[in-house]
């Protein structure tokens, strides 16, 4: 019985023709502080993956303080946005040598901390976060202790640090004023909570601020049970036989939740209520009808976190840092 021949560094840099020095460097996360430039580091990295080249990741460890791997943490892995952003961020970080570690909080503050402190037990070299928390404490103490992190979708006021999400209240704004063109002058805006997180104090505000003299309708969903919320508020909105009432979703989880009710209610979207949503999944695109939504730019969102957390990682970035992104309103015919 014959053996596959283990693959080595110095195979990998045969065919690369480079040194194996150099190679080494690479996978062992010391490319950045050796000034070896990015490109070529994907390159040692592509050929690792096509040769599958399986370093001592115990004893590389050991040598260098780090695992290669980066924690994840985020409200809901199986929220369709937050699954999209898991994958754009590990794919950015595979040419790298990085691994992901994805944890859900469950928007719940106390879980997220305890997942901070699992992570950073486990030795991940870094962390991106979609937080739930209502002060800063956690990351101040981060900071404190210089561990290398990005927020990301959520920001917390009252600490200056690495974050990448998009303009939420503008969103807001434009999809109430495109509403209000189109004629709906009852506009329920279904807000979430916890309602101190930064996405929905910003959606909020941008409908507010869109209605100018028209009376605001916001109701409060809650996030774990939303189904009953709804029910409640949608059989409001039929009974008082509003003409043109529109749901306007703080999330795609609320959303989904009032397709499933108006559906089972046999209501026709959009004679007899419209439906609109900030944050737009594939689910959208494909019900019938079409729902509108402002759309989040997803991939860059991805790409720029773990950019910025790589970068803090080898010492190349000023900080903090931030990437305000811009959303896009995606008018289909749910309204």
């Amino acid at each position: 019985m014959s053996v596959k021949n283990q693959i080595t560094i110095a195979e990998i840099a045969r065919q690369l023709e480079v040194s194996k020095t150099l190679v080494s460097l690479v996978v062992n996360g010391k490319g950045d502080k050796h000034n070896i430039s990015e490109s070529t580091q994907k390159k040692v990295w592509n050929k690792v993956k096509e040769l599958n080249y399986k370093p001592n990741s115990v004893a590389r460890s050991l040598r260098t303080g780090k695992t290669q791997s980066i924690g994840l943490i985020v409200a809901d892995i199986a929220n369709p946005f937050y699954a999209r952003l898991a994958r754009i961020i590990e794919d950015y970080l595979r040419p790298f040598g990085y691994h992901l570690v994805i944890s859900s909080s469950d928007e719940t503050a106390e879980n997220e901390v305890n997942l901070i402190d699992t992570m950073i037990e486990h030795q991940v070299d870094g962390l991106i976060i979609a937080s739930t928390q209502k002060d800063s404490e956690k990351f101040q103490e981060l900071q404190s202790k210089n561990y290398p992190f990005v927020l990301i979708d959520r920001y917390i006021n009252d600490i200056q640090t690495n974050y990448v999400g998009v303009d939420n209240y503008s969103g807001a704004y434009s999809m109430t004023k495109e509403l209000l063109k189109s004629g709906y002058d009852k506009v329920y805006y279904l807000s979430v909570t916890p309602d101190y997180l930064s996405t929905i104090k910003e959606r909020e505000r941008g409908y507010l601020d869109a209605l100018s003299e028209i009376q605001p309708l916001i109701r409060k969903v809650d996030f774990n049970a939303p189904h009953k919320d709804l029910e409640n508020i949608i059989k409001e909105i039929m009974n008082a036989d509003i003409h043109k009432p529109v749901l306007f979703s703080s999330n795609n989880h609320v959303a989904k939740a009032c397709l499933r009710i108006i559906r089972a209610y046999g209501i026709k979207i959009p004679e007899d209520i419209a439906l609109v949503s900030f944050d737009d999944i594939e689910l959208f695109e494909f019900s019938d009808p079409p729902i509108a939504a402002i759309s989040q730019p997803i991939d860059r969102m991805g790409r720029f976190a773990a950019d910025v957390l790589l970068k803090q990682l080898s010492g190349k970035t000023q900080y903090p840092v931030k990437h305000i992104l811009k959303t896009t309103l995606v008018n289909r015919k749910s309204f």
